[in-house]
């Protein structure tokens, strides 16, 4: 309790002091990282952090004993856990004071105008080898209802079937899904807003690729990355117009809802409610907390450190399995017993933590914050391309800074969710408008 208090007081001088010298673009990233962060880990992981002191009843037993297989925080580690949580809102701040300082780097080179032409050419070639991997690897069966609404009588073959799927689709199709084609879709809603000769045209385009990604998202179940894309979405049409309150309301609460919906739909109403909806929203990341603090180094080797370089080199490398861990841990009576394994959701700093111990986790939260100047200067620079193109990449890393507070940076840098597959998408988009150049379609 002392913990929790000491260092919300502290957060909050950093923050009253600081704020106001972070330059614009910085801030605005960094704002929407506290919010990813708060909504997703914070507030469950304080209830989690205090169960242990505070008694909050017959809610707090269901959550953890439930529901959730939590645990509470051991008195030794307390102040660990504490320190980690809030390690975000006490370094963050003072590493982004460094915006303030102006880079002087420029790249012109980088730098191409939106074109019709080369934007279809991107969609089509990457929407045909997502249905080329579906086709090969014969999951058609995936996108369809009648196949999820099978589910309501047996959930856990769904799932043993969902995870089959999931293993014979490759790390590109899901870095299509979730990073690539958004990042197309957010050039498109972004012309589509700014009005040009080709507006029609690119909302046309827009509603294509925006309904194309929820279907696929809904055939395969990924119901998560499916919200934050929508909510992506909405994010990006926030940075170029001004919207209402009403409407920041509205939107998430639709999206949740259907969501919902189709969580009921597939599992059955006697395996899913709305309460439980709010349990998996608040508590699913926060859950594996306790363990990481009660269980590295006490009863688990530090597992080493892994930005997965080497092994993206084809290195022998050390590979983080703390997550793996932790999924064994707290579900493993369940899953294995189904042939099932999988991993825990936990924010870049205890999963660093995990790695190395305290000191590589609070460097972890430092280098976090050199990339969060470096998106805030990307937008502001425009530097790899027009205002679509650089609002486009703007969008997608702030997904990426979600990811942060699910995981650790070496997957925030290659895996399927990862920033790699965004600047494979500015890649593919700028090597076919240099090629179209002088067929000009420029849009301005």
């Amino acid at each position: 309790m002392y913990y929790f208090i000491f260092y919300t007081i502290l957060t909050t001088i950093i923050l009253a002091t600081t704020w106001r010298y972070i330059s614009f673009e910085v801030r605005k990233t960094l704002l929407w990282f506290y919010i990813f962060y708060f909504a997703s880990n914070m507030l469950g992981a304080i209830i989690f952090g205090l169960a242990g002191q505070i008694s909050y009843g017959f809610l707090i037993d269901t959550i953890i004993d439930q529901y959730i297989q939590g645990e509470y925080v051991t008195g030794a580690y307390a102040s660990v856990y504490w320190l980690l949580l809030f390690s975000p809102f006490l370094i963050l701040p003072l590493v982004c004071l460094r915006s303030k300082y102006k880079l002087k780097i420029d790249l012109p080179a980088l730098r191409f105008k939106s074109a019709l032409p080369p934007f279809i050419f991107c969609v089509v070639i990457l929407i045909a080898v997502m249905l080329a991997e579906i086709a090969f690897t014969h999951s058609w069966g995936i996108l369809t209802l009648q196949n999820l609404s099978n589910s309501k009588e047996d959930y856990t073959d769904y799932i043993i079937g969902r995870g089959d799927v999931y293993a014979s689709m490759s790390n590109r199709f899901f870095g299509y899904l979730y990073m690539t084609v958004p990042f197309f879709a957010h050039i498109a809603v972004y012309h589509g807003i700014i009005k040009t000769s080709h507006t029609l045209t690119w909302r046309i385009l827009a509603a294509i690729l925006i309904v194309f990604i929820a279907l696929i998202s809904i055939g395969i179940n990924q119901k998560s990355p499916l919200i934050l894309f929508l909510i992506s979405i909405l994010v990006g049409v926030s940075l170029i117009k001004k919207l209402s309150v009403k409407f920041f309301i509205l939107v998430p609460v639709i999206v949740i809802g259907i969501v919902n919906f189709l969580q009921v739909f597939i599992q059955g109403s006697d395996g899913w409610s709305i309460l439980l909806s709010v349990f998996h929203t608040l508590f699913r990341a926060p859950a594996s907390l306790p363990f990481y603090v009660n269980y590295f180094p006490e009863h688990l080797p530090f597992v080493g450190i892994d930005f997965g370089i080497l092994e993206t080199l084809h290195i022998p490398a050390t590979i983080a399995t703390d997550n793996i861990q932790m999924h064994s841990i707290m579900w493993g009576q369940y899953f294995e017993k189904f042939g099932i394994t999988g991993s825990v959701a936990a924010p870049f700093q205890y999963r660093a933590y995990a790695q190395a111990g305290l000191f590589f986790a609070l460097s972890n939260v430092v280098l976090v914050g050199l990339f969060i100047c470096f998106f805030g200067w990307l937008y502001k620079k425009k530097i790899l391309g027009d205002a679509a193109v650089s609002h486009a990449f703007f969008a997608q890393s702030l997904i990426v800074l979600y990811y942060l507070s699910q995981t650790h940076i070496r997957d925030c840098i290659w895996s399927s969710y990862g920033i790699v597959w965004v600047i494979h998408g500015y890649l593919l988009y700028f090597i076919l408008r240099k090629l179209t150049a002088k067929k000009i379609y420029t849009l301005n």
